[in-house]
Parts: C-alpha cells; sequence; structure tokens
C-alpha cells in the first residue's frame, strides 16, 4: 500500500562475480555487491576478518609469528567462510571438501608430480593439506597419463574416531587458537604417504590455518614427550590444566615445535571448553 510504484527489482540482479586463474595458477576473485547483499556480506567479511586478527593477535603472543597485513587476513576469512559454507551437513563435525587430483609417477610407482583435473600443479604443503582431510579421489598415472589404480579411503579417519579426536582435543590444538572442531582437519601427525596409521594416538585436530603451518616448508611438528621429561615452565602448565579440569596429568604430553625448536604445550578439550565438572 505504501510502495505505489511497486517493489524494487531484487538487488542480486545487479550483483556479479568473475572468478579466473593466471599464469601461475593463482585464482582472482572480483566480486560486486549490490543493495542489502553489500551491506550484510561486508559485514560478515569484517567480522570474520576481525576475528582472524584477533587471532593472529594471540598467535604472535603465544607463538612470536608475525601478525600479517590486513590483505591477508581478509583473504583468510574470505576462505574460512566459504568452506564453512561448503558443509554439506550444518550439523557435521567434518568439513565437507571434494577434491580430485592426478598424481604422475614412474614405472616403479613413486609420485612425481601432482595436479588438479584443470591442469594446474599443486605444490606438495597444498598436497599434503587435502590428503590428511579431504574427500579425495588421488588417480596415480603413469607417464602417458594411463590409470594406475584409484585411491582408497584407509587413510581417512573414519566418523567414530574423528568423534574421539573432538573428545579429547575439543578444538585445533595449536596453541591459543581458538577454531572448533567443526573447523579443523584430521591430521596424521606420521604423514600418512610415509606410512603414519590411521589410528587415534595418530591423529590431531588442526584448523586449516596451522594445518598449513605443520606441513609448511619450515614446518612446525608436533612432538610427543614424557611428563618427567617436561621443561619446568610446560610442566607447571600440563599440570595447572589437568587441576582445573578436575583430572590426572597424563604421562605423554603433546607439544608443538616451532622451526626454531621453541616448545609449546599443545592444546586439548579442556583448554576449548574450560575446566570439566567435578
Amino acid at each position: 500500500m505504501l510502495d505505489t510504484d511497486g517493489a524494487e527489482p531484487d538487488c542480486g540482479d545487479r550483483d556479479s562475480a568473475a572468478m579466473g586463474r593466471d599464469l601461475e595458477g593463482h585464482l582472482h576473485l572480483k566480486l560486486e555487491l549490490t543493495g542489502h547483499n553489500a551491506v550484510e556480506i561486508e559485514a560478515i567479511i569484517n567480522a570474520e576478518t576481525d576475528r582472524q586478527y584477533r587471532a593472529a593477535v594471540r598467535e604472535h603472543d603465544t607463538t612470536g609469528l608475525a601478525v600479517p597485513a590486513m590483505g591477508v587476513l581478509r583473504a583468510r576469512a574470505i576462505v574460512e567462510l566459504i568452506r564453512r559454507g561448503a558443509v554439506i551437513n550444518p550439523n557435521s563435525q567434518k568439513p565437507a571438501v571434494s577434491v580430485t587430483l592426478t598424481i604422475r609417477a614412474d614405472r616403479d610407482g613413486i609420485p612425481t608430480g601432482v595436479h588438479t583435473l584443470d591442469g594446474y600443479n599443486v605444490d606438495a604443503v597444498s598436497t599434503a593439506v587435502l590428503i590428511c582431510e579431504a574427500h579425495l579421489q588421488p588417480v596415480i598415472v603413469d607417464g602417458s597419463g594411463n590409470p594406475l589404480n584409484l585411491g582408497h579411503t584407509v587413510r581417512l579417519f573414519t566418523p567414530a574416531q574423528r568423534n574421539a579426536l573432538v573428545v579429547r582435543d575439543g578444538g585445533c590444538i595449536f596453541p591459543g587458537c581458538d577454531q572448533p572442531a567443526s573447523h579443523c582437519d584430521a591430521h596424521h601427525e606420521i604423514d600418512w604417504h610415509l606410512g603414519g596409521s590411521t589410528d587415534i594416538d595418530n591423529g590431531a585436530l588442526l584448523c586449516r590455518r596451522h594445518h598449513g603451518l605443520v606441513h609448511g616448508h619450515n614446518p612446525w611438528t608436533i612432538t610427543h614427550l614424557h611428563i618427567d621429561d617436561l621443561p619446568p615452565d610446560l610442566l607447571e602448565q600440563h599440570l595447572t590444566r589437568a587441576h582445573n579440569a578436575h583430572l590426572d596429568p597424563t604421562p605423554d604430553v603433546r607439544a608443538l615445535k616451532s622451526p626454531h625448536g621453541k616448545l609449546l604445550l599443545a592444546q586439548n578439550a579442556t583448554d576449548h571448553q574450560g575446566p570439566a565438572p567435578p
């Protein structure tokens, strides 16, 4: 009754997006939003960028890693939001990623290169991250492109195993990270392709940001120490955490070691959820 000219066309009809790869295989996105879409998406991206900034500051205070530029944080925010939106079941603890990689191998079956179906080469770090958690369908081919065999699924943690990791880790185990389990990959501490087993003892939850650090060119490593071998500061943290959660301290303690050899206590469920009830 009030709008005698009729409803305005939906702003989505005026929105546009472009996407393409450059010669180096980098993906470029250009998005133009109007009306309420512009207002809403800007607020969503800004909120996640702010969370990424606060997480980067905590990471700097805890580990000494530099706080990235705002453009890097905004890119992280957009990637994280898209990954969350790709979850098939909103109530699932497991992120949904579907990737098909072609793995070229020599005559002895040793991989010599990895690329996507579109022909873009995949670097070693990206390959390692994807192999840990994605619904990956690796197709191994010979030098002529003939498939040798199809990927198997024993490398993936089962839903029951992932639930056990969620109960134990609560979220990302990287010191100071607040990412919940639903935003984490199930990482093999000893890489699956190097013979690491898909067992709870060889698994850890890591968000995509810190999963990349563990597989990076100067990687952080997950190490296990006996409680008697802990440095005094880590021993105090370990005992205090167990006391606050009304639990006995575990004799096997996980720690993250920086590329420079600094040891930090890995997080567990009590760090993400607060002290357990008595």
